[in-house]
């Protein structure tokens, strides 16, 4: 999805490349080691000073979604460390690295051996682990697994398996690709099998909604806050002066009486970001910033509850996976968070008890 700028929005330009980026990385169009068009080749093609560019650019390689190289070039980070790729190794290569690593580190080897042994004994797991920072995005990504499987899955942050290491208990972990290497803590076994998760492409629900002939009301409900944050900077374009984005929060969980509650908000309710690559090292200052990051629960309390007449207001109304079950429109539009690459990589993992 090639960024694209409206000038006029309220949304600050450098905010709407920021998070148009932010949303390529988590879709694997800029994969690891990509690397974003210079300063003055995007600012030609948008038509906007060069300097707002480097402004986004310096912004997403303080949060570590870039890493800057030579001067003024920036690419897309890449993973600490990376694991031998177990389709493509050399069995002989791997068994030769593996003793090279053992003798290096004064490894005998028979406990080498023993140690091989009990990987090769131990239970497979027995659930789904999310590792994702924002709860509401988690909710949504475990919603997906567990209608896409069947299967058991609970979500965490990457602060939570700091603290409770016992959550990697019986878990076969599925991480967003763009946070696998902030988890370089975990055991090797479950590092080098943990499933790398990449989000739906969005460019098609953006040129519909560009491609709109009449000024039209754009709705969006979701459970995520930061989330629709991110969805505000890849629409401002689409939407620009002649459409209306009009964002809809659904609290959840729905309360014990069974009453639905959605509040209404506008771009300058949205509560900021979550700087979700900002951990990086496990260190106590990155380990308390990243404890604070997500917005208090109720963030949104304060807002005014929508109306049925809200919602017959919206020409288009866009919902995600969880949203759609409680939305009734006219024109709805369901997206869901997780590809169809993603949902058949997890559905090849093989829990216990016959899965």
């Amino acid at each position: 999805m090639p960024i694209r700028i409206d000038k006029k929005n309220e949304v600050f330009v450098h905010e709407q490349i920021r998070q148009q980026v932010i949303f390529g990385i988590a879709t694997g169009e800029y994969p690891p080691g990509y690397e974003m068009p210079s300063r003055k080749v995007l600012a030609r093609q948008l038509g906007i000073n060069p300097n707002t560019v480097g402004a986004a650019y310096t912004e997403l390689a303080k949060k570590r979604w870039l890493v800057q190289q030579k001067g003024t070039k920036f690419v897309v980070v890449h993973p600490k460390g990376p694991l031998p790729d177990p389709k493509t190794e050399n069995i002989d290569t791997l068994i030769v690295r593996t003793l090279m690593a053992a003798r290096a580190q004064g490894v005998p080897a028979p406990e080498l051996v023993a140690r091989v042994q009990d990987l090769v004994t131990a239970d497979p797991p027995d659930h789904f682990l999310i590792v994702e920072p924002e709860p509401g995005i988690g909710l949504v990504l475990k919603h997906e697994v567990q209608k896409g499987t069947g299967r058991k899955a609970v979500s965490c942050s990457i602060p939570e398996l700091w603290e409770h290491p016992d959550l990697l208990q019986g878990a076969a972990i599925l991480v967003p690709a763009y946070l696998a290497d902030l988890l370089d803590f975990l055991p090797i076994q479950q590092r080098a099998t943990m499933t790398r998760l990449v989000y739906s492409p969005f460019g098609t629900f953006v040129d519909y909604v560009r491609n709109l002939t009449t000024p039209c009301i754009i709705g969006m409900v979701s459970v995520s806050g930061p989330g629709m944050k991110t969805m505000d900077g890849v629409f401002a374009e689409s939407i620009g002066k002649q459409h209306r984005l009009i964002l809809f929060l659904l609290e959840w969980p729905i309360a014990k009486d069974r009453k639905v509650i959605i509040r209404k908000l506008t771009s300058a309710d949205l509560p900021p970001d979550i700087d979700i690559r900002v951990l990086g090292f496990k260190g106590s200052v990155a380990r308390n910033a990243m404890l604070s990051v997500p917005p208090p629960r109720g963030w949104a309390s304060h807002l005014p509850i929508a109306t049925e007449d809200d919602f017959k207001a919206v020409d288009v109304l866009f919902t995600d996976s969880i949203t759609r079950n409680f939305v009734r429109h006219r024109q709805s539009i369901n997206y869901d968070l997780l590809s169809q690459e993603s949902l058949r990589a997890i559905a090849a993992v093989k829990l216990s008890n016959g899965a």
